[in-house]
């Protein structure tokens, strides 16, 4: 498979743990990037993120 996903809560906050494969660095940031981008909404990636 390409990966796999598990959620659960913890006090009224829920957590994602996401577990992405890829070939390389490259490709692994061309599938997490979208996924955080979707999650994290208007917050954007995290600056150190950004190339």
């Amino acid at each position: 498979g390409q990966g796999d996903a598990s959620v659960w809560s913890v006090k009224k906050s829920g957590k994602l743990l996401a577990r992405l494969f890829a070939e390389d660095g490259y490709q692994l940031r061309k599938r997490l990037v979208p996924l955080v981008e979707l999650l994290n909404g208007r917050a954007g990636l995290p600056k150190l993120w950004s190339l």
